[in-house]
């Protein structure tokens, strides 16, 4: 067959096909390819047509790239197309199918499907955005569980943050946020929160309301001080407030009993609280690089810590408590101001490494 006929009888056949389903009204039953289809405007026959694919475990991207290829014709009317991805959105159907966005979609298409992703996601990142500000819409996206705005420009974050109520990670770290939301702790599912690297001055009193936080991380950032309240984190095992300005500790510190992991390096404190040797389960301490002259005797209590970090202090002497601590490993007091050490040092049976340099020993 002379191939040129052969195109020209394939082109006449395709213009033959009728633009709408209206068009032939005595139709009963339609027997089309995936392409053919693009070529009727229904949008129930189109989102009928996407759903069988999708129930046939066809990837997203490659569905979504399907979409854009056999229904999106830019010098013509586009209704099917956006009627078929409205009524997939309608239908809760598109929330994978934002995984890839081709850029011959229209702009309109985009918003469709984000808008449908993001009201069903239970997963939201906005990384390295250079994002200032967030709309109270935020508040809407009520199946959001992990929220990741990293490395943006954000001052504040909007008062509907607190309507994220099962969200369980919130990351806001590397960002420029002065407050955090007052009524903060009515995020009642919150496991992990991280505003490291901001410019928090101060926490509301309410943040101890974050009944099931497991990780606090605050450092780098102007703390002066921490609220009272920092005590009813009850199922807190991380915390740390490294490299802020803190002068002192509230003794409230001691009830979190669940705590493993305290860091409060590199800030201004000249004192500890005795209640700090209620933290049993901890295992790391690091107090490296303040103002401590002394330690409270009730260090001694910590009999779970592994790893001591007091190295950059103004210690003069240890009290005679630090024996009782039987199980730690790493003991490090370097860049102090010691001229003896206490003979219960050598109860430290298991002790693997001691740091003593930059002392006057």
């Amino acid at each position: 067959m002379d191939f040129n006929l052969y195109e020209e009888k394939k082109r006449k056949t395709e213009n033959d096909i009728p633009r709408r389903r209206q068009d032939v009204p005595s139709l009963e039953r339609l027997n089309s390819t995936f392409e053919k289809l693009a070529q009727l405007d229904d949008s129930k026959i189109i989102s009928s047509k996407i759903l069988s694919l999708m129930e046939k475990g066809v990837s997203p991207s490659a569905l979504l790239s399907q979409i854009t290829q056999h229904y999106y014709m830019p010098t013509e009317n586009n209704e099917a197309f956006k009627g078929a991805l409205l009524e997939l959105k309608n239908k809760g159907s598109l929330r994978e199918l934002f995984e890839i966005t081709p850029e011959q979609m229209p702009d309109y298409a985009c918003e469709i499907l984000f808008d449908a992703y993001i009201h069903q996601s239970t997963s939201l990142a906005l990384k390295e955005c250079e994002i200032c500000q967030l709309p109270e819409s935020l508040g809407q996206l009520k199946h959001l569980i992990e929220l990741d705005l990293t490395n943006n420009q954000l001052t504040h974050l909007p008062d509907s943050t607190i309507d994220l109520t099962n969200l369980c990670f919130l990351h806001l770290e590397h960002n420029q946020l002065r407050l955090l939301p007052e009524n903060l702790g009515q995020l009642s599912n919150l496991l992990s929160l991280d505003v490291s690297f901001n410019k928090l001055r101060q926490l509301p009193e309410k943040i101890g309301q974050l009944s099931t936080l497991s990780e606090l991380y605050l450092n780098n950032n102007e703390l002066r001080e921490l609220p009272q309240s920092i005590g009813n984190l009850s199922t807190l095992m991380s915390l740390n407030v490294s490299h802020n300005v803190l002068r002192q500790v509230p003794q409230s510190i001691g009830n979190l009993d669940e705590l493993s992991e305290l860091r409060l390096h590199d800030n201004l404190l000249t004192q500890l609280p005795d209640s700090i040797g209620q933290l049993s389960n901890v295992s790391e301490l690091n107090l490296s690089n303040n103002w401590l002259s002394q330690l409270p005797t009730s260090i001694g209590n910590l009999a779970n810590l592994l790893y001591l970090h007091l190295d950059g202090n103004h210690l003069e002497y240890l009290p005679n408590e630090i024996g009782l601590l039987s199980n730690m490993l790493f003991f490090n007091i370097n860049d102090n101001k010691l001229k003896e050490l206490p003979r219960s040092i050598g109860q430290l049976f298991k002790l693997e490494e001691l740091y003593l340099d930059e002392n006057e020993l």
